[in-house]
């Protein structure tokens, strides 16, 4: 703590911190789904791994995180079980 306060190192607030970890979650969102290919539906191979994935974006950061993609594909996927 000296050491910082030594440099001229300023601490963020609490406040600021979580501003920050939420701003970088919807960016790590965005990408994802800007990562995501938006083509048909119609030659997609379902996968147990892709499922899994999705299952485990909803159990961290819940279903509304979902893109229009993954939730689409959940659809598709329980219609071909």
């Amino acid at each position: 703590m000296k050491h910082l306060e030594k440099n001229n190192i300023e601490i963020p607030k609490p406040e600021e911190l979580t501003l920050a970890l939420i701003q970088q979650n919807g960016l790590k969102r965005l990408n994802r789904s800007l990562k995501e290919d938006t083509s048909s539906f119609e030659d997609i191979v379902f996968t147990e791994d892709k499922l899994n994935s999705i299952l485990d974006k909803i159990n961290e950061y819940g279903k509304e995180s979902l893109s229009l993609n993954e939730k689409k594909y959940l659809e598709e996927y329980s219609r071909n079980l």
